[in-house]
């Protein structure tokens, strides 16, 4: 939308009144591609503090001093709903941090890819205790290591606004192996607390928890579903890619059977194997709430996949399954070669009206 308009510096006016106008009009404005000066950025902190219509802005690479200038702005502005940054760091995030903690009306932040590593991700965290509007965290591919994830997820404790947090293709799970080499405790006594996740403990807003790519294994995983089989707030749960084996899918198994709250688990690409699968599987007809299951086919085998199938003949919950083509296990469903042609909503909509 922001590349249909002149480049801020292509104004005649060397206070760049025009651009100012323009801006003060969008809903939405994405300077991504533009190349923002110290002046650009010290308008748009300007407008941010009187701007009642802006709602989303994009911010390309602006340096430390933009940011410093957008974030003044930032404090003061309560119409901006979603904001994106692009190249900030570690100490880039600090200064956001405190913008946070002043700003009213923010609802989601995405930094994607902006190298805020540990330090970033702790600035973050300590924004989060204070800030009160803020409802969805995107901080993938930060190198986030399990000190920062940590200061995150106890912020969690006091934070009752963010519904999502999305933590994917970072490496907690790579830090806390470190960790356990010298101390002999995974993913336990890594800061102050006694496990990365326990913010989770007592927290009662996030909905929906973006994981994966972090190495966590299975006894990261293991001490993640400690806290999920309390926790009575998460819905959906992503788990792909996380080096998941049959400890961890034992582990999954036994949160599955006393959790209330998760309606979406997906542990796609993990090697969890048949008896993995089994140990999934043997959970689904204890578990009413589970809704939708993405499970990789290759990695669980035909017996794995007979497993999954057998136990939704009497799960009463799942609605949709992804990763394994029921139409090919159409024997363990009890289905003709007519039926077996059909989605797998389809499938199990018609077991369920066989009940």
């Amino acid at each position: 939308m922001g590349n249909e308009h002149p480049h801020p510096q292509q104004q005649g006016d060397p206070n760049h009144n025009e651009f100012l106008q323009l801006f003060q009009n969008q809903a939405e404005f994405n300077l991504h591609q533009w190349s923002i000066t110290k002046l650009d950025s010290s308008k748009i902190g300007i407008a941010l503090k009187t701007n009642c219509t802006l709602a989303v802005l994009e911010l390309g690479d602006i340096g430390l001093e933009g940011l410093t200038n957008v974030c003044d702005g930032l404090k003061e502005n309560t119409s901006l709903k979603r904001l994106i940054l692009t190249n900030i760091g570690h100490e880039g995030a600090k200064i956001l941090a405190e913008a946070l903690k002043s700003n009213a009306g923010l609802e989601e932040l995405v930094l994607e890819y902006n190298d805020i590593g540990d330090d970033g991700a702790n600035a973050i965290g300590d924004a989060l205790v204070v800030n009160k509007t803020l409802k969805k965290l995107v901080v993938r591919g930060n190198y986030i290591g399990a000190i920062g994830a940590q200061h995150i997820f106890n912020a969690l404790k006091t934070n009752t606004s963010l519904v999502y947090l999305d933590l994917y293709e970072n490496c907690i799970g790579d830090e806390a192996r470190l960790h356990y080499a010298d101390n002999h405790s995974p993913m336990t006594n890594v800061g102050t607390e006694r496990n990365v996740f326990d913010g989770l403990n007592v927290n009662t807003s996030l909905k929906v928890l973006v994981l994966g790519k972090n190495r966590l294994g299975d006894w990261g995983v293991n001490e993640l579903c400690n806290i999920i089989s309390v926790n009575h707030s998460v819905e959906e749960m992503h788990l792909q890619d996380e080096h998941i084996g049959l400890d961890g899918a034992v582990a999954l198994g036994d949160t599955l059977k006393v959790n209330t709250s998760l309606r979406f688990l997906d542990i796609d690409c993990n090697r969890i194997g048949p008896d993995g699968a089994k140990a999934i599987a043997d959970a689904l007809p204890k578990n009413r709430y589970l809704k939708h299951l993405n499970v990789n086919a290759f990695c669980i085998g035909t017996e794995g996949g007979n497993r999954i199938c057998e136990a939704l003949l009497t799960n009463t919950s799942i609605e949709q399954i992804e990763g394994i083509e029921l139409k090919k296990f159409g024997n363990a469903l009890g289905l003709s070669a007519e039926e077996a042609n059909k989605s797998n909503e389809e499938i199990i909509a018609l077991i369920r009206s066989r009940r």
